[in-house]
């Protein structure tokens, strides 16, 4: 049985969701204003309301970025090991 395409499937996949979750913290951030005028006015404390949401929003999903990365990263070296590993006898008939 091969396992390369096993290893290769789940690494599309991992790959696939750090980029959903990379797309929804970009478009989350298209909307974060980068500094807000403060003031009595009840409007603008909405949007202080609003910037604070949406950060804590990006900061949640953190995580969820720190850790598929390191899964796309473990995946993508079990996939170039995988695949010396077994090319290796080949190369070396080769030889």
């Amino acid at each position: 049985m091969q396992v390369l395409p096993i290893v290769l499937t789940s690494w599309i996949v991992v790959v696939a969701a750090l980029l959903a979750v990379l797309i929804y913290r970009g478009h989350l951030t298209r909307q974060e204003t980068d500094q807000l005028f403060l003031t009595d006015n009840r409007t603008e404390s909405l949007a202080h309301v609003e910037q604070d949401f949406i950060l804590h929003r990006v900061q949640a999903l953190a995580p969820y970025c720190r850790w598929l990365t390191v899964l796309a990263i473990l995946d993508s070296l079990a996939v170039v090991g995988l695949f010396i590993y077994q090319e290796l006898p080949a190369m070396r008939g080769q030889l």
